[in-house]
């Protein structure tokens, strides 16, 4: 036999099945959101100055991170206290990349007059000296600070946005690219081939659909939606999968064999 129109049925069972991933996208994302506010944990205190902007807890969030220029001779004002004895204290500064911490920082000092506060002035030059390229930088961060001696420990977790345009980075151009071929890899995946209880391709739609959760995860990054935390590193490609599937399944796309 040739081929034959959708039936009204079969369209309503397929806009169902897009709508259910649509649901566990949403799901996901009020399950596994993470705070949107910096916080500190510990008898600690901080915050730091940025081209006349001051950045704490109360105002450093997702939607407003501390704003890291890349001109030259730019500086970043800092300050800290404690409550508590802070001799031969020690700690380090990391950057969540999804379910892991990357060390970037560490210092470690005796402190024999307990001096329990402090404050100064870091050219972010020096920083910047460190990288080759500071287009490479881009997108939205979140950092965490720990603190300790021996007799208390503190945890501060903040937001970071890098200043500048994404589209200038290479990197960026190349993730917009693969991410339009994955699309078209999804929609591909979805056009029926044959009758059964996959009318698509589940294989290479789960692969495409893999691939499109992860670019999906790092452009959001690099435009400063949504740092790199469990629910995009993680939740972002499982989605992209269970879409595959769907599409694979259900082939939305064109018209099903007879």
């Amino acid at each position: 036999m040739g081929q034959q129109f959708q039936t009204p049925v079969r369209i309503r069972h397929r806009l169902a099945a897009i709508g259910l991933v649509g649901f566990m996208f949403v799901g996901l994302v009020m399950a596994t959101a993470p705070a949107a506010t910096a916080a500190v944990e510990g008898p600690c205190t901080g915050s730091v100055t940025i081209l006349g902007v001051g950045y704490g807890p109360d105002n450093d969030t997702r939607d407003n991170p501390i704003l890291v220029p890349k001109e030259d001779g730019a500086t970043a004002d800092w300050e800290g206290a404690t409550t508590e004895e802070n001799t031969e204290f020690q700690g380090d500064f990391a950057v969540r990349i999804g379910p892991t911490w990357i060390q970037a920082v560490t210092w470690q000092a005796a402190n024999p007059d307990d001096t329990r506060s402090g404050s100064g002035t870091y050219n972010l030059d020096d920083a910047w000296d460190e990288i080759p390229d500071r287009s490479l930088l881009n997108g939205i961060y979140e950092g965490r600070a720990r603190h300790s001696t021996d007799g208390f420990s503190c945890t501060a977790i903040v937001f970071l946005k890098f200043d500048g345009s994404p589209l200038s980075s290479p990197v960026v151009l190349v993730l917009i690219a693969i991410g339009l071929l994955s699309l078209a890899g999804l929609w591909f995946a979805g056009l029926p081939v044959k009758d059964g209880f996959f009318q698509g391709r589940p294989v290479f739609g789960a692969i495409v659909g893999l691939l499109a959760g992860v670019v999906a995860a790092l452009l959001l990054q690099q435009f400063s939606i949504w740092p790199l935390d469990n629910l995009t590193t993680i939740g972002g490609p499982v989605i992209g999968i269970l879409l595959g599937l769907v599409l694979a399944k259900v082939a939305p796309f064109g018209r099903t064999p007879a």
